[in-house]
């Protein structure tokens, strides 16, 4: 990662996808504990985690489209 004249980072097409893999991995791990908590009546628990597993997907999606929309984000 680097930065512009502007100050905003700037990632390589390599960081991305290694962001975007990372997040993706991230977010299945929430999404199955969001599983298990809903069926153990934990309800609190699991909108925590369901609200984490939405930023990783997020970031993952901003990996993918472009440095600038994961610059925004990070």
């Amino acid at each position: 990662m680097t930065f512009d004249e502007n100050g905003r980072a700037v990632f390589t097409d390599q960081e991305r996808t290694s962001i975007a893999a990372e997040h993706d991995r991230i977010a299945a791990r929430l999404w199955a504990s969001v599983e298990r908590l809903e069926k153990a009546g934990n309800l609190s628990q699991a909108d925590r985690f369901r609200a984490q597993a939405c930023d990783a997907e997020d970031l993952a999606n901003a990996a993918r489209t472009s440095s600038n929309a994961l610059a925004r984000l990070y």
